[in-house]
């Protein structure tokens, strides 16, 4: 069972702002949860990345992985790819 509704969370009007944002990357989270559980593991995130022909030391792609997994639970689900991805530059006053 997906801990997020995750069809809830595509918004309607992709083209639209930071809206836009939000679907590119639950498209990118969904291409990397290779099961459809609603959580990428350390395994899914290693294939995504051979997928896309990006190769690192294990320790990098650990490294990575624990930039994303926020609350520390082994997997890394969409509000904290959201969170590192979705931002915007905000600029400096």
């Amino acid at each position: 069972m997906r801990p997020y509704p995750l069809r809830e969370l595509i918004p309607a009007g992709r083209h639209m702002g930071h809206m836009g944002q939000r679907s590119r990357v639950m498209d990118l989270f969904l291409s990397m949860d290779a099961n459809a559980d609603g959580m990428i593991t350390m395994n899914e995130l290693q294939d995504a990345l051979a997928e896309l022909q990006i190769y690192a030391k294990p320790a990098t792609i650990q490294a990575l992985f624990n930039s994303l997994d926020h609350d520390g639970n082994g997997t890394i689900e969409y509000p904290e790819l959201f969170q590192v991805l979705g931002r915007r530059d905000q600029p400096n006053d």
